[in-house]
C-alpha cells in the first residue's frame, strides 16, 4: 500500500480554494506519477505515496504522514522542514518539536512536515514548491530527528558523508505539472548518491550531470570525518 500523506491548511487564508485545490492536486500528481515512477520507488529505496487534503477539524488517519501549511516560520531562515519525533512540553505533550506550536506527530515513527507559506512568499518562493520539497524529502529520508537514523551516502571523491535529502542539491530548478499550475520541486534520483538504478538520469528534470553535483542555487549538508556537519553550496 502507498504511504498516505495528508495536508491541512492552517494558514490565515494564504490560498483561495482554487489555489489550494491546484496545489494539492499537483502534490498528489508528483507523488504518484513523477516520484512514484522514479528509481526511488522502482528500486524499493523509498515508499510509494498518495497525497490527500484534510480539513482543519479532521485528524490525520492512523499511520498517515502529515504536512501542515502554516503562515510564518518558527525557525529563522527556514521556509519549511520535516521531522519525526514528539516532545513533551509541560502540559502539552506530543508536540512535534520543541519549537512547534501545533505539531501532530504522535511519536518517533510519524513524520511531519511544516511549510511556512507567507514566509515563503516574502522570500520570493512558491509555497507549493516548498511543500513539494518537504514531501519528497520526507518520503526519501523520514527519520531525521535521531542522527543515527539520518540517511547518508559516502562520496569517494572527497571522503564526506552526504545527507540523502533529495531536493537540496537541485534547489531553484522547480517545474510545473501543468502550464498554469504551481511550482513543484525538482529532486535527485538515487544515482546522485551513487546508489544503483537502471536509468541514467540523476534527477527528475535532467539538470545534474554527475553524482554529488550541487547546482547553482542548491546546497547540501555533509558530514566531515571529524563528525561535524557543514552546508556546501552549488557552484555559481
Amino acid at each position: 500500500m502507498p504511504q498516505l500523506v495528508t495536508v491541512t491548511d492552517l494558514t490565515s487564508k494564504a490560498f483561495s480554494p482554487a489555489e489550494r485545490f491546484n496545489g494539492i492536486w499537483s502534490l498528489n500528481w508528483q507523488a504518484v506519477f513523477d516520484y512514484g515512477r522514479s528509481p526511488w520507488v522502482e528500486h524499493g529505496y523509498a515508499p510509494a505515496a498518495t497525497v490527500i487534503y484534510l480539513p482543519k477539524a479532521v485528524a490525520p488517519p492512523k499511520g498517515a504522514w502529515h504536512i501542515e501549511l502554516l503562515d510564518t516560520s518558527d525557525e529563522e531562515g527556514a521556509l519549511g522542514y520535516h521531522e519525526n519525533e514528539a516532545f513533551d512540553k509541560g502540559s502539552t505533550p506530543g508536540k512535534a518539536s520543541e519549537r512547534s506550536s501545533r505539531g501532530l506527530a504522535a511519536g518517533r515513527g510519524t513524520p511531519l512536515a511544516k511549510v511556512f507559506c507567507k514566509t515563503a512568499r516574502s522570500d520570493g518562493a512558491d509555497p507549493w514548491e516548498v511543500a513539494s520539497h518537504e514531501l519528497i524529502e520526507m518520503l526519501v529520508d523520514p527519520w531525521v530527528t535521531d542522527e543515527s537514523e539520518v540517511r547518508t551516502a559516502s562520496n569517494p571523491r572527497d571522503g564526506l558523508e552526504y545527507i540523502v535529502e533529495a531536493c537540496d542539491a537541485v534547489q531553484s530548478t522547480g517545474y510545473r505539472i501543468t502550464p498554469e499550475g504551481p511550482l513543484m520541486s525538482n529532486f535527485c534520483w538515487p544515482a546522485w548518491w551513487g546508489l544503483e538504478q537502471t536509468r541514467k538520469a540523476l534527477d527528475q528534470q535532467g539538470r545534474v550531470h554527475k553524482p554529488f553535483e550541487v547546482l547553482s542555487g542548491g546546497y547540501m549538508s555533509v558530514k566531515k570525518p571529524s563528525g561535524s556537519w557543514e552546508q556546501i553550496g552549488g557552484a555559481k
